[in-house]
């Protein structure tokens, strides 16, 4: 993690830093932060640009169904299994928490435990995800 995202200065400003507080350091952080996702998106963009690219290539072996309705869905039925597994353990896992802590068996949305409250924002974007897929 970066110096200046940690809560603790860099070990040459530790002394200074007691004395005058770092105006720039919160700045820096978002800045580093910022950076980071705009390089995971660039690589996103790049990935799906070679896919585009070489699409014809990459799928020419993939059987299609024919054009009924029945057989389209069934066709995406069977690569909704794995987001649809993935949910479910989520979920699973979130049910099986909420029994030992008196906060989350209340429902509320900001839980007192970190963990709990990763997974429930881990189940929503999955489910939000499953419905992209759906929907696509």
């Amino acid at each position: 993690m970066n110096a200046y995202c940690s809560g603790e200065p860099p070990a040459a400003d530790r002394s200074v830093a007691r004395r005058t507080p770092r105006k720039g350091r919160v700045g820096r952080c978002v800045i580093y932060k910022q950076l980071l996702v705009l390089a995971g998106a660039a690589a996103g963009c790049l990935a799906v640009l070679l896919v585009a690219q070489h699409a014809a290539q990459l799928f020419a072996r993939l059987l299609l169904p024919a054009d009924d309705a029945a057989r389209r869905l069934a066709y995406a039925s069977d690569w909704l299994l794995l987001p649809a597994v993935t949910l479910l353990a989520g979920l699973a896992s979130v049910c099986t928490r909420r029994r030992f802590s008196a906060d989350a068996i209340e429902g509320t949305r900001t839980p007192a435990s970190r963990s709990l409250e990763i997974n429930l924002r881990y189940n929503l974007h999955t489910l939000e995800q499953t419905l992209l897929a759906a929907i696509a």
